[in-house]
């Protein structure tokens, strides 16, 4: 290596505090290598240090030989590189050197975060500065090294960003992160305690006694969980997490054994009148428990009673069959009872009316009414609601199926026990038009309906007018072709014109559609909404009496003296 003996060099030796030494090589103007060389001992071997010395001094040579802009380069341990490869746990010295300047620079400073371990040495007049120590972070951590004309980072700078790359593991000394639990448990059982430790690769040693007392380490309890035996006497346990770099001892867990709860006398059910309270006592043995009262059945935390903490509880004022129940807890565990109910005689109340029903003529419905109440009986009748004049024979459930309609008919139901009666409201069952008087309504569209229909069906059910005549129903939906072309709807598809049932804001609502598609050139779709408190006489409602279908939604509220309502629909050319 005479190349790097050059007349101007300088040498200078250094004497470490470990009896080795480390030999310099100085350029003028005067250099040196700046890094604490107790700390580059510290975490090298010396064969290690002294090759990287001896590549040092051959890139001080190397980039002191080299002319052009003013730059910041590697020395080691990448020469020229833009990236400092570093290995997690191993002694790291990023050496950097500022090239091509006249002077020698006052100061230097790196910005950005470095890894965990890692400190600039921070030079001061020299051209050669450093980052050293012994990485324990690994990842990419760019930086950014600036050298200095003056002291202190003043003056003119020059900078370059480099990244120092961190592979491999870091050891870590142990650390417990997750305590093992107190925990209470009946006589006799046992349980599972838990630890959870940082670090690299802890080994664990469970102990009886209180933490930090090895004199009863525990046989083959050597994992991050242990099981105790069977217990009949409150017990203590921790455990200890040690590694190369150290050992890290939990809290202690203890483990207190009690008698959990039973219910020898459980709270029994009654039955009282509307309005009236119940009381309710029972009996538990176990240690000293404490008590909640909840509603709903045994098991359902999801009702607790206010207050309701004792051995005896009150209800209030109950007006419906109300179920109770009481949890027993103590440090050893807890007991439900068994749910009481308190049956509560109330007067019969509807919960949901029977509902509309459309049907083709001849057909029957099925209507239904749901009801609350003490035992409650059901009578059906025809007409108006509160009209007894016409009842169904042998309709005394909550079910009623209708005889065979060929008008619309109002059916209303009673509902009663001997704490009252109430009525529901009457709902109409809709008979659709026969489809012989729908057909009449094409004779003025035959060629449209004829379009339709050849868009609507293959030439085979074309054939003989069974499947695509305006009277047939293919699709069984108790809808015509005709109707279905009337209502735009698809014949071989069952569905059904709009319900007009009011909803619960009594508001009805309905789409008026657009006539459109094969068969509806030249054609509008009108709506009438007519309304009725009698199936048999029908009146249009003021401001809804031809409405054109452009696919809008229309809606009426609707007043109290009108329950019943239809649509009235035809084509114009």
């Amino acid at each position: 290596m005479h190349q790097l003996f050059r007349p101007s060099a300088k040498c200078r030796v250094l004497s470490s505090r470990l009896g080795s030494l480390l030999l310099l090589f100085q350029r003028s103007p005067l250099v040196q290598l700046i890094f604490p060389e107790a700390r580059l001992l510290g975490g090298a071997g010396l064969g290690e240090i002294t090759k990287w010395t001896i590549a040092t001094v051959v890139g001080l040579g190397a980039y002191d030989s080299v002319s052009g802009a003013t730059t910041i380069a590697q020395l080691a341990p990448a020469a020229g590189a833009a990236t400092v490869p570093a290995t997690a746990d191993s002694a790291l010295s990023f050496v950097f050197q500022l090239l091509n300047y006249s002077h020698t620079p006052g100061s230097w400073t790196v910005s950005g975060a470095l890894p965990a371990g890692l400190t600039h040495s921070n030079a001061q007049n020299n051209t050669i500065d450093s980052i050293t120590g012994v990485p324990t972070q690994s990842g990419r951590f760019p930086i950014i090294v600036r050298a200095w004309a003056g002291s202190n980072g003043s003056g003119n700078s020059y900078s370059k960003s480099f990244t120092i790359v961190v592979t491999g593991s870091v050891t870590v000394a142990p650390a417990i992160t997750n305590q093992p639990d107190s925990i209470t448990i009946n006589s006799g059982g046992n349980v599972t305690l838990v630890v959870a430790a940082s670090g690299t690769a802890p080994t664990f040693q469970w102990y009886l006694g209180n933490a930090g007392g090895t004199a009863q380490p525990i046989p083959d309890a050597t994992s991050p969980s242990f099981t105790t035996p069977a217990l009949t006497d409150t017990s203590r346990y921790w455990v200890r997490a040690t590694n190369g770099l150290g050992i890290a001892d939990s809290q202690t867990a203890v483990v207190t054994v009690q008698l959990a709860p039973v219910f020898t006398t459980p709270p029994v059910s009654q039955t009282i009148n509307s309005g009236a309270t119940a009381t309710f006592t029972f009996v538990t043995t176990g240690d000293t428990p404490t008590f909640q009262w909840f509603m709903g059945n045994s098991g359902d935390i999801s009702q607790p009673v206010l207050n309701a903490t004792a051995a005896t509880f009150t209800t209030p004022a109950l007006s419906a069959t109300t179920a109770y129940w009481v949890r027993a807890t103590n440090p050893a565990g807890t007991a439900d009872s068994a749910t009481a109910i308190i049956t509560v005689r109330i007067p019969p109340a509807i919960t949901r009316q029977p509902a509309r029903v459309t049907i083709a003529s001849g057909k029957t419905a099925k209507l239904k009414v749901v009801a609350t109440g003490t035992t409650p009986t059901f009578q059906w009748f025809k007409g108006a609601a509160g009209n007894t004049k016409s009842a169904v024979k042998g309709a005394k459930s909550a079910t009623l199926t209708t005889p065979a309609l060929k008008v619309s008919t109002s059916f209303w139901v009673r509902v009663s026990n001997p704490a009252g009666s109430v009525n529901s409201k009457a709902v109409t069952v809709a008979v659709k038009a026969a489809a012989a008087r729908a057909s009449q309504l094409l004779v003025s569209t035959p060629a449209t309906f004829a379009a339709w229909q050849n868009s609507r069906f293959t030439p085979e059910q074309l054939a003989g007018g069974l499947v695509s005549g305006a009277a047939a129903d293919p699709d069984g939906d108790g809808m015509s072709n005709a109707q279905e072309f009337l209502f735009g709807l698809s014949p071989l598809v069952s569905d059904v014109p709009p319900s007009l049932v009011p909803d619960l804001t009594s508001v009805v609502r309905f789409t008026a559609k657009l006539a459109s598609g094969p068969g509806y050139a030249g054609i509008t779709r009108h709506y009438a909404l007519e309304a009725t408190d009698t199936p048999e006489h029908w009146t249009t409602v003021s401001g809804y009496a031809d409405i054109v279908g452009k696919d809008q939604l229309v809606t009426y509220t609707a007043p109290a003296q009108h329950p019943f309502y239809r649509l009235r629909v035809w084509l114009t050319p």
